[in-house]
């Protein structure tokens, strides 16, 4: 009699609790709703990775680029991003920060959640 194949979990998904009034960058950088993508602006940006304990600092090289990192999260990877000119992250810009945040956490839309 053969053995039934093992059944492979998944590792359970990160859950990334936002205040209410920042889900919006989220939903837009991810798309995870129809028609959220949206211009952002920089300082909604960073307000809403504060909101998720994020703090930022300008990189030792100077020009545009910022260090984002949480200490005292699970999350212990810094990231880089730079500080666009306009101060708006377009649709191009915010396909990239999504990349590298699903990329350095295991982020995707799904994982955010309204703070209760």
């Amino acid at each position: 009699m053969d053995a039934a194949p093992a059944m492979i979990e998944e590792p359970p998904r990160p859950v990334v609790p936002v205040q209410a009034k920042f889900i919006y960058v989220f939903e837009s950088l991810f798309k995870t709703v129809k028609g959220a993508r949206r211009i952002l602006k920089w300082k909604d940006f960073l307000k809403a990775m504060a909101s998720v304990g994020f703090a930022h600092k300008p990189a030792t090289g100077g020009g545009a680029a910022r260090v984002f990192w949480a200490a005292g999260t699970q999350w212990q990877t810094n990231v880089v991003l730079h500080e666009p000119h306009d101060g708006e992250l377009g649709p191009a810009y915010q396909n990239e920060i999504a990349h590298l945040l699903n990329t350095a956490y295991g982020w995707e839309g799904r994982d955010f959640v309204v703070r209760a």
